[in-house]
């Protein structure tokens, strides 16, 4: 997937979302360009959360949203408990082991900078450059490494992630989002990141919904939803029940994302919440799955990123206008001075009508 990056897939061997060979995104998705300015001071630049994403068994185009830049996929950590032990599990550990381990960790990558500087000079042009971005991952993990922020106190507390359960059951699927989105929430509230994504499962979704259920009219009464979503999806129009399922699974879809917001807004953050202060991006790069249509997409902001936009309020966008567009509004509101992101033959500036 790539709408976050507002540029077309490249060429590649790897199977797109709407079946044909594509490659990896061509360009840096709007949360590593925002992540640039306010993701510096954080221990974790940005975090990547999956609810069972890589239904295809790796990291592959359909299970990746965000982008460091053109073939620069940033895969997403499906394990809430790999995830925890990443983000939470130094949070509150004793300091002065913690400072032993950023010494031994500073001597690793001194260690590293100065084989990368006896290499240099014996590779190509284009080496040297892949050896630069390397060279200045490096630099961006020490900077981290010595920021202390973090601690146990006021809102920030470690989350609990309870009894450990088969992250591969799709019945599983509702408990691993809520871990993850309980994850998510924690990482903002000890600022221990600023930017974050949520995939839940990859871009062709051929979950079931056991969990759901839906009522076809036959008398039989609400039954499990053991259908695969993607074909679903595919139906035409007039299969009514096909496209009664979806609107079940759809509304599900907005508790949890209901769910995220309620988390966000019930942690007080100066004078209003944290919710207050994030600008949360609910969106598809599909519009309508039986046709692969991008055309009128809905997208939903959340969220006033600190009273730069103006909530409460449905805008319908006519014309031929690009998303790109919401993606440089989103830029502004974090003080991302843009005034064109992604391909610039589709993007006219920042989306009007949502600022205060």
């Amino acid at each position: 997937m790539a709408f976050l990056t507002g540029r077309s897939l490249n060429p590649g061997n790897q199977v797109g979302g709407d079946g044909t060979l594509a490659g990896w995104g061509s360009g840096i998705s709007v949360d590593q360009e925002i992540a640039k300015t306010i993701g510096k001071d954080t221990p974790h630049k940005s975090l990547h959360f999956g609810v069972q994403s890589t239904a295809y068994g790796g990291t592959e185009v359909r299970t990746v949203i965000s982008y460091a830049g053109s073939d620069q996929p940033i895969a997403n950590e499906t394990s809430p408990y790999s995830m925890f032990n990443l983000v939470f599990s130094k949070l509150g550990a004793d300091p002065f082991g913690l400072e032993k381990l950023r010494l031994r960790r500073h001597s690793i990558l001194d260690a590293v900078g100065k084989q990368y500087s006896a290499l240099a000079p014996r590779l190509s042009k284009e080496d040297q450059q892949k050896l630069e971005q390397h060279l200045a991952a490096v630099r961006d993990v020490e900077m981290r490494l010595d920021n202390k922020s973090g601690t146990i106190g006021g809102s920030c507390q470690v989350p609990m992630t309870g009894t450990a359960i088969n992250l591969n059951d799709p019945k599983n699927y509702p408990a691993i989002g809520k871990l993850q989105t309980d994850l998510l929430v924690m990482a903002f509230r000890c600022d221990l990141t600023r930017i974050a994504t949520l995939q839940w499962s990859a871009s062709t979704n051929n979950k079931p919904y056991p969990y759901l259920k839906y009522d076809d009219g036959s008398g039989s009464g609400p039954q499990p939803i053991v259908g695969d979503e993607h074909i679903m999806g595919h139906q035409p129009d007039t299969d009514v029940h096909a496209w009664g399922k979806l609107r079940v699974i759809r509304r599900w879809y907005m508790e949890q994302f209901a769910y995220l917001l309620a988390q966000l807004d019930a942690v007080p953050e100066g004078t209003g919440t944290l919710l207050d202060n994030t600008v949360i991006l609910l969106g598809s790069e599909v519009s309508r799955g039986n046709t692969h249509s991008h055309m009128n997409a809905p997208f939903i902001l959340a969220g006033s990123g600190g009273g730069y936009f103006k909530t409460g309020q449905y805008i319908n966008v006519t014309g031929d206008v690009p998303h790109n567009n919401l993606l440089v509004s989103m830029l502004n509101a974090m003080d991302v001075p843009a005034t064109t992101f992604g391909n610039p033959n589709y993007c006219t500036g920042p989306l009007s009508g949502l600022t205060v």
